[in-house]
């Protein structure tokens, strides 16, 4: 039977687990059904990066027959830099017969845990001494 399936993403603090992806189909199937996923190595400023940011993944997910959920968990890598929160992002190919939900959420966020440098010192302060001549 036709189903769909559907994802939520859980965000997570750097240095605190993993990202946790639930995929939920709408019916049990009488067969197993295997999802291809993929982390993409998408790069820049706002995207973590595989093997520093997190641990990619590209296999299978799947549901046993009469299953309806699976889950599979992206462990995150703590580092010391300071840097804005990222995402990770999945792609999910579904196989004959099962959609992906318009509403999966395939990114997730890692929040950074990293305090920013402590400021320059100021500089030393200048005197200026007016004197006259008396």
């Amino acid at each position: 039977a036709a189903a769909t399936v559907n994802v939520t993403a859980t965000d997570v603090t750097e240095g605190g687990g993993s990202i946790v992806y639930t995929f939920t189909l709408s019916a049990a199937q009488a067969a197993p059904v295997t999802l291809q996923v993929n982390t993409l190595s998408t790069t820049g400023i706002g995207f973590a990066t595989p093997g520093q940011d997190f641990t990619p993944f590209a296999g299978q997910v799947t549901f046993a027959a009469g299953q309806t959920v699976a889950v599979l968990s992206i462990p995150v890598l703590d580092d010391s830099i300071n840097e804005p929160n990222e995402t990770v992002t999945i792609n999910v190919v579904a196989p004959a017969g099962i959609t992906l939900a318009a509403t999966a959420d395939l990114t997730a966020q890692i929040t950074d845990n990293d305090a920013a440098p402590p400021p320059p010192p100021p500089p030393a302060s200048l005197e200026f001494r007016l004197t006259t001549g008396n």
